[in-house]
C-alpha cells in the first residue's frame, strides 16, 4: 500500500487476509505463500472499511465518499455498487 492501512479482515474459510488503505486499494494476501503477489481491488477514493461475505465469495469495500462496492474474490470483478450519497435517502 502507498497510504495508511485502515482495515484488516481475515477470509472466513481460506488462509487469506484483506487489507484496505487510504490509497484507494484493497489487497488480498495469501498468508501461506511468501512469494505471492496480492490481488488488488482499485477504488475511486480512500477505502475506510471492508468485510467478507460469510461464505467468502465476495468482499465489500466502503470508501470515504460513501460508495460500497461488492467484488468477486475469485476473479476480482466488480459485482455491484451502492452509492450512499445518491442511493440512500435521509440516512435510512
Amino acid at each position: 500500500h502507498l497510504g495508511p492501512i485502515s482495515a484488516l479482515e481475515f477470509h472466513p474459510v481460506r488462509g487469506t487476509l484483506a487489507s484496505a488503505s487510504w490509497d484507494g486499494t484493497v489487497k488480498v494476501w495469501d498468508l501461506y505463500k511468501s512469494n505471492s503477489t496480492p490481488e488488488s481491488f482499485e477504488n475511486s477514493a480512500d477505502v475506510m472499511c471492508l468485510a467478507f461475505r460469510p461464505d467468502g465469495n465476495e468482499i465489500c469495500t466502503g470508501t470515504i465518499r460513501g460508495l460500497l462496492r461488492f467484488w468477486n474474490v475469485e476473479d476480482g470483478s466488480l459485482v455491484c455498487e451502492i452509492d450512499g450519497q445518491k442511493d440512500i435517502k435521509g440516512g435510512k
